[in-house]
């Protein structure tokens, strides 16, 4: 059961095992609406994002490309966040991208072109990040 998520109660009574594919996966944060949790996956010797279900299920890709997508949060029910390094060049660092849920594989990069870490503002008006 090493690296699968779990959820449980707040006390945590009652645990529940939602994922149980081979691989390993990290940075588990339910959707706002409390109904997914993405995470972090890495079955294929590729670090992406994936979206489950908090009834279970299959894990679903989000991110399809050949370098490391790590989840850093949810922008709202539909749509997460992650840290890429796609873009990497010695002239330009990692950097975030959104990525709707419901088209895999549609990533928008955001508009702060070096940040590798941060969060929205809870209306969106803002971001607090890292360079």
């Amino acid at each position: 059961y090493g690296g699968d998520i779990w959820i449980a109660e707040k006390n945590g009574a009652n645990p529940r095992r939602l994922t149980t594919n081979p691989g390993v996966e990290q940075n588990p944060m339910f959707s706002p609406d409390g109904k997914k949790v993405a995470f972090t996956g890495n079955y294929d010797g590729n670090t992406d994002v994936y979206v489950i279900p908090v009834t279970g299920g299959e894990p679903k890709r989000i991110t399809y490309h050949p370098s490391s997508d790590v989840l850093r949060g949810w922008l709202n029910n539909d749509e997460v966040y992650s840290t890429t390094s796609r873009d990497f060049t010695y002239a330009l660092s990692p950097r975030l991208y959104s990525s709707n849920i419901q088209m895999s594989g549609m990533d928008k990069a955001l508009i702060m072109p070096e940040a590798t870490q941060g969060s929205p503002s809870a209306d969106g008006r803002y971001w607090a990040y890292i360079t």
